[in-house]
């Protein structure tokens, strides 16, 4: 199968990998591999959460600040317009947890949809080489790396 092949499937079936959360002192909490190895290109899991319009994740941001709570969402570009998927909530799912990094290992596939019923993009994320036990899973956000560029959005882009 290709990684296409294998995300789509993913989405559809779950991950085969198992997920430690940790909390490090200093940093927070982060996702751990717990498998003895996940293989390059495997499938990690999606990123996972509510598909928001701009003014629902300006408000929910407000929401958050004022509570004082985390504020876990990732803004993208799909089918030309703007997109947030807000997994603030998601407290049941690791995603929200998978930490920044500027030398990830893994990386969200760019937006699909795998139901076209509900026609929402769903954000799989994948290893980009093999990763062993205890080993933090990280994703590039974005923000400032110009080779993803529908990740590549500033706040400007969607709060103008």
């Amino acid at each position: 199968m290709n990684r296409l092949e294998i995300l789509v499937k993913g989405l559809q079936e779950g991950s085969i990998a198992d997920f430690v959360v940790k909390n490090i002192r200093g940093k927070g909490r982060g996702v751990y591999c717990g498998s003895d190895v996940i293989k390059q290109n495997t499938y990690i899991m999606e990123y996972a959460g509510d598909c928001l319009s701009v003014e629902e994740a300006k408000s929910q941001e407000v929401v958050y600040k004022e509570n004082g709570e985390g504020c876990y969402m990732i803004f993208f570009r799909y089918m030309e317009k703007a997109c947030i998927i807000g997994a603030t909530i998601k407290w049941d799912h690791a995603c929200r947890l998978i930490n920044h990094a500027t030398n990830p290992n893994c990386q969200v596939h760019p937006p699909m949809a795998t139901d076209l019923k509900i026609k929402a993009p769903r954000l799989a994320i994948y290893a980009l080489k093999n990763i062993l036990k205890g080993e933090e899973i990280t994703i590039d956000y974005g923000v400032r790396n110009k080779h993803i560029p529908w990740l590549n959005c500033s706040e400007g882009d969607f709060f103008s």
